[in-house]
């Protein structure tokens, strides 16, 4: 209808517009995710290192490799749990204002 032309320009403008929006809010998102991907999987590789590590050394001991093995896996999961207990009490929201 002829009369509407104002209206639907108008609705066609907003619809576009907000599909522009949505679109450049989840590039943001997307990249947001993908240095977070990237940021653990380096603490995966870390993480999977020290164990081959440990796993090599304990295996080049002969018959010490199981104290030795137990003692290094024993010590990674004490640091990982101070590591977690020190990052839980940190404060996050307001810490750099």
């Amino acid at each position: 209808m002829p009369w509407n032309y104002p209206k639907d320009l108008s609705n066609s403008f907003m619809q576009q517009l907000q599909n522009g929006l949505l679109y450049i809010f989840s590039m943001i998102l997307q990249a947001i995710l993908g240095v977070i991907s990237s940021l653990f999987g380096l603490m995966m590789d870390a993480f999977q290192s020290l164990v081959m590590m440990m796993v090599q050394a304990s295996e080049s001991l002969g018959p010490f490799s199981l104290p030795v093995f137990v003692i290094g896996t024993a010590v990674v999961i004490c640091a990982g749990y101070l590591a977690f207990a020190l990052a839980k009490d940190t404060p996050v929201v307001g810490a750099f204002v």
